[in-house]
């Protein structure tokens, strides 16, 4: 939860981080209390809508695997969302996946999407995909294949550098689990 005050100089993230603040900008109005910056308040309230706070409840594979062929945990620099992951992989596929997410409302979001459609993905869908993900976050365009379309939900992100990272992650960590069967290999 943010807590913050007009005379606050800090306040608590998304994340669950400490930040200054800078000038008259600040979240207030997710505490109810008057925005100093009412457009800054309408762009958050737009990133964290009703759909993408949905998607925090839904994230699949919450079981770390016993025995895995990879293991891979990425941390945001920006925010300090953490995700660790364990796959196995037959045929160049995932057959098994396990992760424990500890990120912000948005790094959730994006691990609970890409994790509906994470057995059976293959690196090369995985590539496609991605890249496409962070053509959205760059420009807040969105397209994708129908099975992916739920990660439109994130375009907002892209007006917000800070939250890159977060939503980064469950990409970033499938690419390294990837990366790590290919070394093995």
């Amino acid at each position: 939860m943010v807590r913050i005050t007009q005379n606050s100089r800090q306040t608590q993230d998304f994340c669950g981080n400490t930040e200054k603040l800078l000038g008259n900008q600040c979240f207030a109005s997710y505490v109810g209390t008057k925005p100093l910056d009412h457009q800054l308040g309408a762009k958050m309230t737009e990133l964290y809508n009703t759909d993408i706070l949905r998607w925090t409840t839904r994230i699949p594979h919450t079981e770390r695997l016993v025995v895995a062929d990879a293991t891979v945990t990425k941390t945001s620099r920006i925010c300090g969302s953490r995700i660790s992951a364990d796959a196995r992989v037959s045929g160049g596929v995932i057959t098994e996946f396990g992760q424990e997410v500890k990120a912000c409302a948005l790094g959730q979001a994006t691990a609970a999407i890409v994790g509906q459609h994470v057995i059976g993905l293959s690196e090369d869908e995985l590539a496609d995909i991605a890249t496409r993900f962070r053509h959205m976050v760059k420009t807040g365009e969105a397209d994708f294949p129908a099975k992916w379309a739920d990660l439109a939900l994130l375009a907002p992100v892209w007006e917000h550098p800070g939250r890159h990272g977060s939503v980064m992650l469950p990409f970033e960590v499938l690419e390294g689990l990837f990366a790590e069967v290919d070394h093995k290999a």
